[in-house]
């Protein structure tokens, strides 16, 4: 077993928009080191089928499939109730996200609403359910990593 795999032991993950792509390629990351990754999309079938393979590849970490569409605060408030009951999020990566196939200026309002929703306004959600999830179980985590214009940018997210 690595040393990340003993390190991280026992912690849980929060993966939105893990259903493909990067997404897919972190929980693999995740599962391969021994972390537990809690794997939330709208496609819960393909999270499943996902999971099914880390097991047939032996990983030492469990991806758990969730449906949830982070646009929707009910699925959200479910989804942080049964995490709550299932020890909690020690890391959150928040990769949902999507988007229209055609330029923004050809977009309709509905459809920026409905893409805002996901990209901005559930990640906000998620992120901050996630932090206050870390808070109570005493998780120590003072910073976001947040990707502006090509560079990482570190911020403080509360005060201790």
């Amino acid at each position: 077993m690595s040393t990340q795999a003993i390190r991280w032991g026992e912690r849980n993950a929060l993966v939105t928009g893990a259903s493909s792509g990067i997404g897919s390629a972190i929980c693999e990351a995740f599962v391969k080191h021994g972390i537990n990754v809690i794997g939330c999309a709208r496609n819960y079938d393909r999270i499943q089928a996902l999971a099914a393979t880390f097991v047939e590849k032996k990983y030492p970490g469990k991806l758990i499939p969730y449906k949830c569409d982070i646009s929707k605060d009910d699925e959200l408030e479910k989804m942080f109730e049964w995490i709550k009951i299932h020890q909690g999020v020690d890391v959150c990566v928040n990769n949902a996200g999507f988007t229209f196939a055609k330029p923004l200026l050809e977009m309709t309002g509905t459809e920026m609403r409905e893409m805002m929703g996901t990209n901005v306004i559930g990640l906000a959600i998620c992120t901050s359910k996630a932090v206050k999830s870390m808070k109570e179980r005493g998780v120590m985590m003072d910073t976001i990593f947040e990707h502006q214009s090509g560079r990482l940018v570190l911020k403080k997210i509360y005060q201790h």
